[in-house]
């Protein structure tokens, strides 16, 4: 019995021991929950927060990539808008066009040909030094240097800047002028600011497309007796003449239909040009001179004033050339009927395009025929002794012929009909008679496939056209040669020839309006603008192959930083 109760006091001290030994364990399990507790909420915040900034990340990052493209974007059309090729770009003394990238080699080493708004990494600005684009390069900066207008609403200011380098220029012939095919690099930075900044970079290279235009359009109306398409000095000189009806003039013909001598309107006969206009020696323009060179120094440096002899004036340079320089011989710039006008020299207007954005005209598509007067006789080509062989009516050409080299002379009288005349080159000699008819339009296209020096010339002839509407005879040209008109009867007509140097002389003059690159003016040689022409659609139309203002892009990549 003793024993037992041993026993049993063993085993509840072993017991109560063993009890003891498991106290605070609950705390331990306790702690222990807590603390994985604790970590799975810090994993879970850090976790959201890894995805708030990692979307705030791609956010801005996608903002600064579409701010980079807007900015890629920008600089192409204002490359399509505004770059003028450099006058010394096909100079391989100065530029090297057969490597790629093309480079300006007139310098004491080879360098990119570079216009940047700001430094892009070690990409910076050379253009306006080495091709002398200061101007060009100077605007292109202000357009497009650190943009924040279209993203004023968005946060981070977002800005952009830029460069465009010059990779390559190819120079191909379009309806006998010349384009300039250019292929781009540009390169654009977008950065967004705030508590995540981002810098995305995307590069493209964008080149110009030669394409067809399937729609023929009507070129711009003849709005001035004379537009010259010209620059420098001298585009546009007169010499001789008197005030009336002086170089130039101004009739209607809508009220004065047939009448072969209309009454003159002494002003209105108005001169655009974009170079320099020098008149001599009694020469009179009885209308307003257009000039971007009006005023462009201080007010009144470039100018004109109807009593300053400054025909010795600088006309050296685009920063010198004047207006127009007169000398003190009766020559002026203004009006013949007194108070009702006054001088007017003035800018260009704001609608009027620059000189290379002036169309070309669209030649009807021709088989090449340099021979003399193909499809007439030699009597109404080369004169003859008289005669009913002298006289021909001469139908429209056939499509896609040429009547050739034509040279209407001694007794020629020709009497063409309502179309389309095409002739490699025309010379309407003395004696010669060229009859139109009142009603219906005839276009005479002269091709110079034989490269004359004189693709078209009037010596002298008549050319006859009753209805007295030059809008009813038009001829076009679309080369670089001379035109001389020294005939010895009123002409009345448009003439279409932006390319052209341009004489006129006799005592006859052109009623009507003409397009040339240059003029010159000499003894009584004038231009009678047609006022109702600003008002009629002319029947001179462009078209066929050119080189599209939409840029192609070629490739594309972007980086962000």
């Amino acid at each position: 019995m003793k024993n037992e109760n041993v026993v049993q006091i063993l085993h509840t001290r072993k017991t109560r021991d063993l009890l003891s030994r498991e106290a605070g364990v609950s705390l331990f399990f306790a702690l222990l929950l807590v603390l994985i507790a604790s970590m799975l909420g810090a994993a879970i915040m850090f976790t959201t927060q890894t995805e708030i900034w990692s979307t705030a990340n791609y956010r801005f990052s996608t903002q600064s990539r579409y701010v980079a493209e807007a900015g890629a974007q920008q600089t192409a059309n204002w490359i399509i808008q505004h770059w003028t090729p450099p006058a010394n770009l096909s100079d391989p003394t100065q530029f090297n066009l057969s490597v790629f990238p093309a480079l300006y080699v007139g310098g004491s080493a080879p360098a990119k040909i570079v216009m940047a708004s700001a430094p892009i990494g070690t990409i910076t600005d050379t253009y306006g030094s080495i091709t002398g684009g200061s101007t060009l390069d100077t605007n292109f900066r202000t357009a497009l240097h650190g943009v924040t207008s279209p993203f004023s609403s968005m946060q981070g200011s977002p800005t952009f800047d830029v460069a465009a380098q010059l990779l390559s220029a190819t120079r191909i012939t379009v309806a006998g002028g010349t384009q300039w095919l250019t292929k781009w690099k540009v390169i654009s930075q977008g950065s967004v600011g705030g508590i995540q900044p981002a810098k995305v970079q995307v590069v493209e290279v964008m080149s110009d497309v030669p394409t067809v235009v399937t729609s023929s359009q009507t070129v711009p109306n003849f709005n001035y007796g004379v537009l010259a398409t010209g620059t420098g000095c001298n585009v546009v000189t007169a010499t001789g003449g008197s005030a009336n009806p002086g170089s130039t003039n101004a009739y209607n013909s809508s009220s004065n239909a047939g009448n072969s001598s209309p009454p003159l309107l002494g002003t209105g006969g108005s001169v655009a040009s974009f170079g320099n206009v020098s008149i001599a020696r009694g020469a009179y323009i009885n209308g307003s001179v257009y000039s971007p060179d009006y005023n462009i120094g201080n007010p009144g440096q470039y100018g004109i004033s109807s009593s300053a002899d400054n025909s010795s004036q600088a006309c050296s340079s685009p920063s010198q050339i004047w207006s127009v320089n007169e000398d003190r011989s009766g020559s002026a710039v203004g009006c013949t009927n007194g108070a009702s006008c006054s001088n007017s020299t003035q800018n260009m207007p704001a609608s009027m395009p620059n000189p290379s954005a002036i169309p070309d005209p669209s030649m009807p598509s021709v088989t090449a025929n340099t021979s003399p007067c193909t499809a007439l006789t030699g009597a109404l080509c080369h004169g003859g002794s008289g005669g009913s062989s002298c006289a021909a009516t001469l139908p429209p050409s056939p499509s896609g012929t040429s009547y050739g080299q034509a040279q209407f002379g001694s007794c020629a009288v020709i009497t063409l009909q309502p179309g389309v005349y095409n002739f490699d080159t025309l010379l309407i000699s003395n004696g010669a008679t060229i009859n139109v008819p009142a009603g219906g339009s005839v276009v005479i296209n002269i091709f110079n496939a034989s490269n004359s020096s004189t693709p078209f010339t009037t010596n002298g002839g008549t050319v006859t056209n009753p209805g007295g509407d030059p809008n009813n005879l038009t001829f076009v040209y679309d080369g670089a040669n001379s035109i001389t008109l020294d005939n010895g009867s009123a002409l009345f007509a448009t003439i279409y020839a932006p390319h052209a140097n341009v004489i006129v002389s006799g005592n006859g003059g052109l009623y009507g309006a003409i397009v040339g690159n240059t003029f010159a003016f000499t003894g009584s040689g004038h231009v009678i603008y047609d006022t109702h022409l600003a008002s009629v659609s002319p029947h001179v139309v462009y078209g066929g192959t050119a080189v599209t203002p939409t840029a192609h892009l070629d490739e594309f990549s972007w980086s962000a930083y």
